[in-house]
């Protein structure tokens, strides 16, 4: 393992297989970051565009149907208060914000256990509303295997403090952040978790709903796995729902 330690933390010398492509390693965050967006709301009296945003998202494809995931706290949560039709993507080329035509949650769950609600952007991606290639692909059965122990995980999202509407001026800040580290004991009930190293110096509030992957040996060649949605970080440690726990809602939105 610490080969792997090496080979990753110099991000040279290396690939890795994404939606079927070997992207280089120094390139792997640049290229998960297209799978992740801000959570964006359109509401009315917000701003001159009517956005606000509330965490992050990760968008997923999965038997040739394309999701958004989020935790459900970023929604539901009093301090939000948004409601479920308002959840939107942008679209860089068209300028213009694109709401999902579906929303799959757990109807038993109003303590937030298991933090999870699934948009469904299908239909608006076969409009050509928004790009095809811009959502990270996993098979339908990943989903409820067993999450490989990391070498190294990674967890890419949307921190507030540099993600903020400008009213006045119609301006939006955007910038994702990577963090690294390596797995430890969940400081929250039925997640797994990761301690950032290094250390992290800023407040990573606004990063629930993005994805976290994990690096591991597969037969002596590196691997990439998505392992989980983000759903509590403090600077020391990043608290997710597992795959595996994802795993119902996505059959759910699939059976329908």
């Amino acid at each position: 393992m610490n080969e792997l330690r090496t080979i990753i933390g110099s991000r040279v010398l290396t690939s890795l297989r994404i939606n079927g492509v070997y992207v280089p390693a120094n390139s792997l965050t640049s290229v998960l970051q297209s799978y992740t967006a801000p959570a964006l709301f359109h509401s009315d009296g917000f701003g001159k565009y009517h956005l606000s945003k509330s965490g992050s998202l990760f968008k997923v494809k999965t038997q040739g149907r394309y999701f958004c995931l989020v935790s459900a706290h970023q929604v539901l949560a009093p301090s939000a208060g948004y409601d479920h039709e308002q959840l939107c993507l942008h679209n860089p080329t068209s300028g213009k914000v694109v709401t999902s035509h579906r929303v799959i949650f757990p109807n038993d769950d109003p303590g937030f256990g298991y933090d999870v609600l699934l948009y469904e952007f299908t239909e608006c991606v076969e409009a050509k509303k928004l790009y095809a290639t811009d959502w990270f692909k996993i098979g339908r059965k990943q989903f409820s295997e067993a999450v490989p122990k990391p070498s190294k995980a990674v967890s890419i999202g949307y921190p507030s403090f540099r993600n903020t509407f400008d009213y006045e001026e119609s301006k939006y800040a955007i910038g994702p952040n990577a963090v690294w580290g390596e797995e430890v004991e969940p400081k929250v009930n039925g997640r797994l978790a990761f301690a950032p190293m290094p250390e992290i110096s800023f407040d990573p509030s606004g990063m629930s709903g993005a994805p976290v992957f994990g690096i591991y040996l597969n037969e002596l060649e590196p691997a990439l796995f998505f392992a989980g949605l983000l759903t509590n970080a403090s600077p020391k440690v990043f608290n997710f729902i597992s795959r595996t726990r994802l795993a119902h809602v996505i059959e759910d939105a699939l059976a329908s």
